[in-house]
């Protein structure tokens, strides 16, 4: 993330920096933070905050744990180093600062990137240019945004991960992407991306198959075939063989063997099982829209 500005230093009431309401902040375990405020306490502020300056207004870019224990603290002043520019400037710098220390949360970088991108128009080539992620990671975080609330409060958790998240979001009905994810965070150990990536991929072809109407194959009756009265099926008259039933065995019997046809021609696994149910929530879906 290059740019020409030369930075300048100033010192400021830190009151009166303002801190952008979306952004990225980096994640301190608790040993971390601890260590950060005794080495304040010894040194005091030794790297200046850094902020965007838009008319006469600071706004935050890097900072915030010190900027939070210079206002604790009851400093006066601390030191800024700033560049002229716009909100825009203050989140992508704030990204892209952040990313550098690898300390940040996929929830917020995908809260950032869909602000610069619906907010702000951004481009995904501007995003890139300013942040310094890749096009890829940048589709990621944009596909992402438009997931399930569930499956965004699971991604904020850290239940799931990246690749999961993105996995589900391709699946345009959030009813499909909340059935696949409450069966995910049953599973002990966790799930492979590429288990939910085939989910997904049945879940769409099963969507796609309904759509087109995939014709069956007809069916062909042999001449001079009689008919079962159990199975339903035909068969050679040497083949069938008559004995004397009831109605009620007749029935009885024709269930069971309609059941057990039925369990021999599905034997589905609880993957199938699971992208067959988020294709029917999808059709559901689509019914009531």
């Amino acid at each position: 993330m290059a740019t020409s500005e030369k930075a300048k230093l100033v010192r400021l009431d830190p009151h009166k920096i303002k801190i952008p309401s979306v952004r990225v902040t980096s994640v301190w375990q608790e040993d971390e933070y601890e260590s950060f405020k005794a080495s304040l306490a010894a040194d005091g502020m030794v790297n200046p905050i850094i902020c965007v300056k838009e008319g006469e207004g600071y706004w935050l870019a890097d900072g915030l744990h010190r900027l939070e224990e210079a206002k604790l603290n009851g400093e006066k002043q601390v030191e800024v180093v700033y560049r002229e520019g716009s909100m825009i400037e203050a989140m992508t710098r704030n990204l892209y600062l952040n990313r550098l220390r690898g300390k940040t949360k996929l929830s917020e970088e995908i809260t950032v990137v869909k602000e610069l991108a619906d907010t702000y128009h951004l481009s995904l080539e501007d995003i890139e240019s300013k942040t310094g992620m890749s096009k890829e990671a940048i589709e990621q975080r944009q596909q992402i945004s438009k997931a399930s609330a569930l499956v965004m409060d699971a991604v904020e958790s850290e239940q799931i991960g990246l690749g999961t998240a993105f996995q589900l979001s391709r699946l345009s009905n959030q009813d499909s992407q909340n059935a696949i994810l409450s069966q995910l965070l049953l599973s002990v150990p966790p799930k492979s991306t590429k288990f939910v990536q085939d989910i997904v991929d049945a879940t769409l072809q099963l969507i796609k198959e309904r759509k087109e109407g995939v014709p069956r194959p007809e069916e062909v009756i042999p001449v001079k075939t009689l008919k079962c009265h159990i199975c339903d099926q035909r068969y050679e008259p040497k083949e069938v063989k008559g004995i004397n039933v009831c109605e009620t065995c007749l029935g009885l019997c024709k269930d069971y063997v309609k059941r057990k046809m039925k369990e021999a021609t599905e034997q589905l696994s609880p993957e199938e099982t699971l992208a067959r149910k988020a294709a029917d929530l999808a059709a559901e879906g689509e019914g009531g829209s």
